[in-house]
């Protein structure tokens, strides 16, 4: 992950205005409340970790979203290959406002993965019209 994380850092490094939230997934073996620690658990390591390269605190929020978003159809009860439960075991980096207070309020939409696409698995489309960027 420290491809992503080097990204990200360049971005709010250049954007020192930016309020970034890291939201970690899981996949959904174990139980609900299991996945909901283990991805708030997830989420709080990646902020100390960008703090510890420089990245003020007020700049960053965690959420762990447990099982609740998964990318495919591997969900309770479903049977899916190590892979499809690696898909749903993720961090997502999303813009969400800025230090002054301003909040955005934009839907972000996940590549779909069949279609083909340059774009790596974790980049996001953000449809956002209210943002300043």
């Amino acid at each position: 992950a420290e491809e992503p994380l080097a990204e990200l850092i360049k971005i709010l490094d250049d954007n020192p205005d930016l309020v970034v939230e890291i939201g970690s997934h899981t996949d959904a073996r174990g139980s609900n409340r299991y996945n909901e620690n283990l991805s708030r658990r997830r989420a709080k390591s990646v902020v100390k970790y960008l703090v510890g390269r420089g990245i003020p605190d007020n700049r960053l929020v965690y959420q762990g979203y447990g099982e609740t978003q998964p990318t495919n159809e591997c969900v309770n009860e479903v049977p899916c290959d190590e892979e499809k439960h690696q898909r749903n075991r993720r961090t997502e980096f999303r813009v969400i406002g800025l230090v002054d207070g301003t909040r955005f309020n934009c839907d972000y939409n996940q590549i779909d993965i069949n279609e083909k696409s340059v774009a790596p698995i974790y980049i996001k489309v953000d449809p956002c019209t209210n943002c300043p960027f």
